[in-house]
């Protein structure tokens, strides 16, 4: 199978330049009214999609990153290999990675890091080809979305962080430059690693 290690990425410091905090959820109110009434009108099912950007709403993010990448894997090879969290143990820097349990909503889990120590993180959202995981920090919060959808010829993989709450600027002065270093590299490392999981099964 023909790797296709391509991605792309995408990032916005807090909300939209021009409007004010009341008028950008104003404006996010009426668009959700406006989705929710037409999938009524067709008799639509509460997409997947929109449960998960009303839920990022809630929310002001500080900064945030997004990365996509198309890998020559199936979605349902992709979703399986990662979540088994064993597999993200890709970088030199991590000693382990562990979960009390099956990869689902409300699991903890913890990264043990030889740079950074013991990492803890939750489970807050998690359904096949779709997971949000957050990182409690003092003062804030970082929020890792995961997305996997079926492509023509594989799958294409998306990862978007945020990070909320009072000291968010802070931290996304100290660590974005470097996450949004490391995310791309370490999702093309993802990439080929599942290639190659996939061709020797």
């Amino acid at each position: 199978m023909i790797p296709l290690v391509l991605g792309t990425s995408t990032k916005r410091c807090g909300k939209p330049q021009g409007l004010t905090r009341p008028a950008w959820h104003t404006i996010s109110e009426a668009c959700n009214r406006t989705i929710l009434w037409l999938c009524s009108r067709q008799g639509a099912a509460w997409p997947v999609a929109l449960r998960h950007n009303l839920a990022m709403l809630r929310y002001e993010p500080a900064w945030w990153f997004e990365y996509s990448i198309n890998c020559g894997v199936t979605v349902e090879f992709a979703w399986s290999f990662w979540t088994h969290v064993n597999n993200w143990a890709l970088d030199a820097d991590v000693e382990s990675v562990e979960i009390d349990g099956p990869f689902v909503a409300g699991a903890r889990g913890v990264t043990n890091s030889k740079s950074s120590g013991r990492i803890e993180w939750q489970i807050v959202e998690a359904q096949a080809g779709r997971a949000v995981i957050e990182f409690p920090l003092s003062g804030a919060l970082g929020r890792f979305f995961w997305a996997f959808e079926e492509t023509v010829g594989g799958v294409r993989i998306t990862q978007r962080c945020a990070l909320e709450g009072p000291q968010a600027t802070a931290y996304a002065k100290r660590f974005g430059p470097s996450l949004e270093a490391g995310i791309p590299a370490g999702m093309k490392k993802l990439c080929i690693t599942m290639e190659g999981a996939a061709r020797t099964r």
